[in-house]
C-alpha cells in the first residue's frame, strides 16, 4: 500500500455514520482538515472507515475561534499516513 501524508489543523468533525452490511457492522466519520496551501489555508474533507479509526479521532478537538483567531482546544494537529489518524 502506498503512503499518503498530510498535516494540518482539525477544522471540523461530522457525525459518525454506521450501519450493517452483508460483511458485518461498519462505521465512518468525515472530518475537515485545514492545511496551509501557499499563502492561504485550504480545507480538505477526509473519511475514516472502521470503528477503531473513528475511535482514534475522538481524542482530537476542533480548534475554537475567537475574534477571528483560532485557538486549539486540546490536541488538534493531525498526521495521516493514509492508514488512519496518528498524532
Amino acid at each position: 500500500a502506498s503512503g499518503f501524508e498530510m498535516e494540518g489543523r482539525l477544522a471540523g468533525k461530522l457525525a459518525v455514520q454506521s450501519g450493517r452490511s452483508a460483511k458485518g457492522d461498519w462505521a465512518r466519520q468525515d472530518f475537515l482538515l485545514e492545511v496551509q496551501d501557499g499563502n492561504f489555508p485550504s480545507t480538505v474533507c477526509f473519511s475514516l472507515w472502521g470503528a477503531d479509526r473513528v475511535k482514534d479521532l475522538e481524542k482530537y478537538q476542533v480548534g475554537k475561534s475567537h475574534n477571528g483567531d483560532t485557538y486549539p482546544d486540546g490536541p488538534s494537529e493531525i498526521h495521516d499516513s493514509g492508514s488512519g489518524v496518528t498524532d
